[in-house]
C-alpha cells in the first residue's frame, strides 16, 4: 500500500477501522478531509486497490480487515 493514507491522531480504541476506496475522486477527497485525524481510516487510490483486478480484492480486505468499507459507489459493513 504505497500510496495509502492513514490518518494520525487520537481515535477511541473501540472505533471501527474504515476503508475508503477512491481517495483521489471527488467524494473520496472530501471524505478524507472530513475524516482528518481519524486514526483508523485507511484511504486507498487505484494504485493501492484496483477494483477492476478482482483477484487482488479479497487478499487486500483479508489483510486489512476493515469494519466499514466506503467507496464512491456504495457503502457496506463487514461482520467481524
Amino acid at each position: 500500500m504505497s500510496d495509502t493514507v492513514k490518518a494520525k491522531s487520537a481515535t477511541p480504541t473501540n472505533s471501527p477501522r474504515i476503508l475508503l476506496i477512491g481517495k483521489d475522486g471527488q467524494v473520496g477527497h472530501a471524505l478524507c478531509g472530513a475524516l482528518t485525524g481519524y486514526e483508523k481510516l485507511v484511504a486507498t487510490s487505484r494504485q493501492d486497490l484496483d477494483l477492476s483486478n478482482t483477484t487482488s480484492i479479497e487478499p487486500f480486505l483479508r489483510d486489512l480487515q476493515p469494519d466499514i468499507i466506503r467507496s464512491e459507489e456504495h457503502t457496506s459493513e463487514l461482520q467481524s
